[in-house]
């Protein structure tokens, strides 16, 4: 099961201990082993003794590196590209939107138990409407739409991901694509004015293929 926490660069070895006991330890007690980076805030005295009282046994990748600890880098790839579609042109609303995705996230069947983690957990499906009872309160109702809406969308967007990493895993050869269909643009090459482009799309269209040259498709506007 993941939980997503949101918290700021300056955050201390005391603030991590924190949200621990807020968010990770009243849910599911004290954990036998941790994975994080090597940065001063994890691996600070503070920490380290705290870790020694609880036999918490700590595992470390390498610092700035998290790829050395390969789930937590998916995961991080995951909430990237699932945040986007939803955050505003500023990014600054990303954080409004953690809940939704953690939900969906634990709410999908996980392809190494093929279960729900929500339901691993605490034996049952979580329980979500499926029709929703209109009030006297335009903004609730407003409201109410919109959690189911993203809710279906995100995790709609993971069964999309899941299919589509396993077709791309198959081995076949790359779909020659002709005159009139659609394709979608990377955005690698697009310089965009978003402040971070951690969350930049990155891709955009379907634009639909002009002509093709060789084995490129030039799309409307293309020389």
């Amino acid at each position: 099961m993941m939980h997503l926490i949101p918290c700021k660069e300056a955050a201390t070895a005391e603030d991590i201990a924190q949200m621990f006991l807020e968010h990770v330890w009243k849910l599911h007690g004290t954990p036998k082993r941790t994975v994080s980076d090597k940065g001063t805030t994890f691996n600070s005295k503070f920490l380290k003794a705290l870790y020694k009282s609880l036999q918490i046994n700590p595992s470390f990748s390498t610092v700035y590196h998290p790829q050395s600890d390969g789930q937590t880098e998916i995961k991080n790839q995951w909430l990237e590209a699932h945040l986007r579609p939803f955050i505003n042109h500023r990014q600054s609303d990303w954080v409004d939107w953690l809940p939704l995705a953690e939900f969906a996230h634990n709410n999908a069947r996980s392809e190494a138990t093929g279960k729900l983690p929500f339901k691993i957990v605490y034996g049952h499906s979580p329980v979500i409407s499926p029709l929703l009872e209109l009030t006297r309160s335009p903004d609730a109702d407003d409201r109410a739409k919109q959690l189911a809406e993203t809710i279906q969308e995100v995790q709609a967007s993971i069964k999309w991901a899941k299919e589509h990493y396993k077709q791309a895993n198959t081995g076949k050869p790359p779909p020659e694509f002709q005159p009139g269909d659609k394709v979608w643009l990377l955005a690698s090459n697009i310089i965009l004015q978003h402040p971070s482009k951690k969350f930049d799309y990155k891709q955009y269209g379907p634009f639909p293929v002009h002509r093709k040259s060789g084995l490129s498709c030039l799309l409307p506007g293309s020389p």
